[in-house]
Formats: C-alpha cells, sequence, structure tokens
C-alpha cells in the first residue's frame, strides 16, 4: 500500500472518531469508548509500526535527542505517517478527555461542538478555548476530572 493511501485510511479513521465525538455521542454514551478503544488503538498501532520500519533509516532513537536528528526523522517519508498516526491520535485523545470534562462542568454539546471543529484541524487552539470557556463556566483554571 503506497504513503498516500496509508495516509488516507488514518485521516478517514480520524474523521470517523470526530464524527462519533460530534455527532453520535450526545445519542450514544459509548462512542467515546469506540474512539478510544478501537480507532485510537488502531492509530497508535500504526505508529508504533511506521517508526518500528523506519527509525533506524534515520539514525535510531538518539534521532530524537538533536535537531539534526529530528530533520532526518521528519524527512523520512515512513516517519512522517508515524508523525501523523501520533497527532491523530493524541488529537482525538485529547476530543475524548473534553468530551468527558465537559460533560462534568455541565458545558452543553452544541457549545462544543466549534470547539471540536477547532480542534480537528488546531488541536492546542481548541484545548485552550475549551480551557478558557471551562474556566469561565466552573469559575475554575483547573479540571475536575472525577466529577466530585
Amino acid at each position: 500500500m503506497d504513503n498516500t493511501t496509508l495516509f488516507m485510511i488514518m485521516s478517514g479513521l480520524s474523521g470517523l472518531g470526530w464524527f462519533l465525538l460530534i455527532v453520535i455521542s450526545p445519542c450514544w454514551k459509548n462512542a467515546d469508548k469506540a474512539v478510544m478503544g478501537v480507532i485510537v488503538l488502531i492509530l497508535a498501532a500504526a505508529y508504533c509500526y511506521f517508526n518500528f520500519v523506519n527509525l533506524n533509516a534515520a539514525g535510531g532513537i538518539t534521532a530524537f535527542l538533536s535537531y539534526e536528528g529530528i530533520q532526518r526523522v521528519f524527512a523520512n517519508d515512513g516517519l512522517q505517517l508515524a508523525a501523523w498516526a501520533h497527532i491523530l491520535a493524541v488529537d482525538l485523545v485529547a476530543g475524548v478527555w473534553m468530551l468527558h470534562n465537559a460533560r462534568l462542568s455541565k458545558i452543553t454539546h452544541l457549545v462544543m461542538v466549534p470547539i471540536y471543529l477547532i480542534t480537528i484541524m488546531l488541536a492546542p487552539l481548541g484545548l485552550i478555548l475549551y480551557m478558557i470557556i471551562r474556566a469561565i463556566k466552573t469559575m475554575s483554571w483547573f479540571a475536575d476530572n472525577e466529577g466530585t
């Protein structure tokens, strides 16, 4: 399978995950479990595979210890796919966390939809916006992850 096809498959899986979080989760409370237990798991496995197969070509694990090494990592097509799988998986993890935390903080799903849409493309910005909205709603900067 060529890299473009692999890129499209991973992107499609991520899109399915976001669809589950944005559209399906208000109706199906286990949508987040499907995202974490299936989609994020597949993307994480892809990340591991692409690293295992391609990392030696960039200098091995020590490539992550210098800027020049990181340049070699990102110049490798297979490691670019690893980085993409990593980005997609971590963005979905952030989305699942925001979904859970918004429910605990009683932030409506309608308020969260634009935040999720921003997070899809600009995850750190989406996370910052969520944290600001949550801080305004709860009058606390720190997240209550247990609902107490």
